[in-house]
């Protein structure tokens, strides 16, 4: 019986886990001899439905599996929310994992970060997707971006000066956003061949350590205005973070985040013109994003439905006692 036991775990055991590790730094290791990529796994264990849907349904699957065992290797970076979990990680872990996170400009859960076998990143996917075979495709469109990119860099090899860093700057430019900034060594030499910054790359070659920064300046200070709804106390809320905002070369993503948190504020006041008028700012600083969708639908919804209630209350007249 105990070996049918045994057997029987086996046989319910996934068929199709990839090789996993626990870090970035000991996938690398092992990804510099065999070639196979890295999926940073950003999920949420104990809270995220659409994380839980994309390890248990497609990451584990048999199907991911056979189609990506010999391409990836798998790093699970989790951020729990269950008191008990979170303390099994030490503060020093965390703020690595948080400031990993800004970094590749997260903007929800689940979320996938590909490198390649030397460690450098070149796709992102947000969300998950109903079956393996709708998040297959997303996959083989990122291995695509690596073969560019790939060849982009070979072309580049024997140009000098500026057309060397304009064939550089042209590889950086298939990749994400989020990505660009993690090329140290070419960032370099676009900058010493491009002295004059005509192709913009200056601001990738400063890095990420200012948006980590500023992201984390931002959340200090949203965290002061939780559970305060004074109007007197949230017009201070909106002079501080027009404060923040006023800092010169913020980043887009930081300062869509602002713009958005101040929208919220003036929701808090309802103050439903101004609120709006915000949320279109923050939403022309990057509509393309995650946050930058919701912006979008939350903008047509004001328009249509918050907006003139409002307008509404405000011809209503006033009673007094």
């Amino acid at each position: 019986m105990k070996h049918l036991f045994f057997l029987f775990i086996l046989l319910c055991a996934p068929l199709s886990a990839l090789t996993e590790f626990p870090s970035p730094e000991e996938a690398l290791a092992a990804t510099r001899s065999d070639g196979r990529c890295i999926m940073l796994n950003f999920t949420g264990t104990d809270w995220c439905t659409a994380c839980i849907h994309l390890r248990t349904e497609i990451l584990d699957s048999e199907e991911f599996n056979k189609a990506m065992n010999d391409k990836l290797v798998l790093v699970e970076v989790d951020y729990p929310r269950s008191p008990e979990l979170v303390q099994k990680i030490s503060p020093e872990e965390r703020k690595k994992r948080e400031a990993l996170l800004i970094s590749y400009r997260a903007e929800g859960l689940p979320y996938a970060v590909l490198l390649d076998a030397q460690g450098y990143p070149f796709a992102t996917l947000s969300g998950t997707s109903r079956t393996t075979a709708d998040y297959l495709p997303r996959l083989e469109k990122a291995f695509e971006t690596l073969r560019a990119r790939n060849e982009a860099l070979n072309r580049a090899q024997g140009l000098t000066g500026p057309d060397y860093a304009r064939a550089l700057a042209d590889a950086l430019n298939l990749l994400p956003e989020a990505c660009r900034d993690k090329y140290p060594d070419l960032l370099q030499k676009i900058t010493e061949n491009d002295p004059n910054d005509t192709l913009g790359y200056r601001r990738y070659y400063r890095g990420s350590e200012a948006r980590i920064r500023r992201m984390a300046e931002l959340r200090e200070l949203l965290a002061t205005f939780r559970g305060q709804f004074e109007p007197r106390l949230i017009r201070g809320h909106i002079a501080a973070l027009d404060e923040f905002l006023s800092q010169e070369n913020l980043d887009a993503g930081v300062r869509q985040e602002a713009l958005r948190a101040k929208a919220d504020s003036y929701a808090f006041l309802r103050d439903i013109p101004s609120m709006l008028r915000t949320m279109k700012e923050a939403h022309a600083v990057s509509p393309e994003s995650r946050t930058g969708k919701k912006l979008e639908q939350n903008i047509r919804y004001t328009e249509d439905v918050i907006l003139p209630m409002w307008q509404e209350s405000q011809k209503a007249p006033s009673v007094h006692p």
